[in-house]
């Protein structure tokens, strides 16, 4: 992807044009890292769409927590949209994303919260996880997870979905679905109720 100033105006008239449009709310950067050539010179000319009223919020997307961390000492960024970090599987690093977002005042929206379906999966075993086949260990830790759900009478699926609520920031949660009952689903399991115990015991064990 070229994230050279002139590619970015490039790309961002063609958008709007197909568009019909004269502005957006927000443009993204698609999952830049942080050694990403001429990443610099993107923010700068969003920064002057900004200032020029022609979009009202900058925002990345991507899963390299490292580039969000640098990115944010460099640039006042509004939104990150985060792919597969903010999850049951990765405490860790949405602990380290809450400390970032705490520091720069960025608004997250979680994506791929059930890392890339093992999370939603009937058989843990013969799912992927982070778009690979996967590794016995987080096979385990999934099965770990299902059995903590199943003793607070908790759907793994609704757990998976609420989760990055918890972490400072986030304010919307993005989910695919591939027909109206997969809709319905995603909604049923964002209202599902679950007991503060649950919460208390996933985040000591895990």
């Amino acid at each position: 992807m070229d994230f050279r100033g002139s590619a970015v105006h490039r790309s961002f008239e063609k958008s709007l044009e197909r568009l019909r449009l004269d502005r957006v709310d927000i443009v993204y950067l698609h999952d830049p890292g942080a050694d990403t050539p001429y990443l610099s010179e993107a923010i700068r000319a969003l920064d002057r769409m900004r200032e020029d009223g022609l979009i009202r919020a900058i925002g990345i997307g991507g899963s390299e927590v490292n580039a969000l961390e640098q990115i944010c000492d460099r640039t006042h960024i509004d939104v990150f949209v985060e792919a597969g970090v903010i999850s049951l599987l990765e405490h860790a690093e949405a602990a380290r994303i809450s400390r970032i977002v705490r520091d720069c005042g960025v608004r997250v929206i979680a994506a791929g919260v059930f890392n890339s379906g093992i999370l939603a999966a009937s058989d843990p075993a013969a799912s992927t996880y982070s778009y690979r086949r996967a590794p016995q260990a987080i096979v385990h830790r999934v099965i770990r997870i299902r059995r903590l759900c199943a003793r607070y009478n908790v759907d793994p699926v609704a757990a998976a979905v609420q989760y990055p609520f918890r972490i400072r920031g986030v304010e919307s949660v993005l989910v695919g679905a591939a027909n109206p009952d997969e809709v319905a689903a995603d909604v049923d399991a964002s209202d599902a109720p679950i007991p503060s115990e649950f919460w208390r015991e996933f985040e000591a064990t895990e």
